[in-house]
């Protein structure tokens, strides 16, 4: 059961998607707040308890670092497939739950959402898995590439 009430959406939908991604929640009477671009990602994820988001290697890093569980539906047309592979990763550690676009339904986003929401157990052990894949000491790691580059 999906009750929009007690949830709140934020969808960062880019600026030539945002009147439609408003118009197709209001004609499903759902209330979100939709922008064309966040520059503060961390009160987004602070405010979240769940994304639905692609599976970029940026946005994968940031919900380790937090630890927030999410739903990733890998951008097709990525190159090299890589958001697909970088998605795999995510969903054999049972950090995530990959849906590829193609296969992706509405009324099957909103169950998942809706049943991902209110198992705060499950989201709990996504969560843990989520920081187990959390790059350790990135400046050091960075450093150390820089002087191997360099000796």
């Amino acid at each position: 059961y999906f009750d929009p009430d007690l949830c709140q959406f934020l969808h960062i939908a880019g600026s030539s998607d945002v009147d439609s991604v408003k118009e197709a929640y209001k004609s499903a009477s759902v209330t979100a707040h939709v922008l064309p671009f966040l520059g503060e990602m961390e009160w987004a994820y602070a405010a979240s308890d769940l994304t639905v988001c692609r599976s970029g290697a940026s946005s994968l890093t940031e919900m380790s670092v937090v630890g927030l569980p999410g739903i990733l539906v890998p951008y097709p047309y990525a190159a090299d497939d890589h958001q697909n592979r970088n998605a795999e990763i995510f969903e054999e550690k049972e950090a995530c739950i990959v849906i590829q676009q193609a296969d992706l339904k509405p009324l099957e986003l909103a169950e998942l959402v809706a049943n991902l929401g209110s198992d705060s157990s499950r989201l709990e052990q996504m969560a843990q898995s989520l920081r187990s894949l959390a790059p350790h000491n990135p400046a050091d790691a960075i450093c150390d590439l820089i002087e191997n580059k360099t000796s």
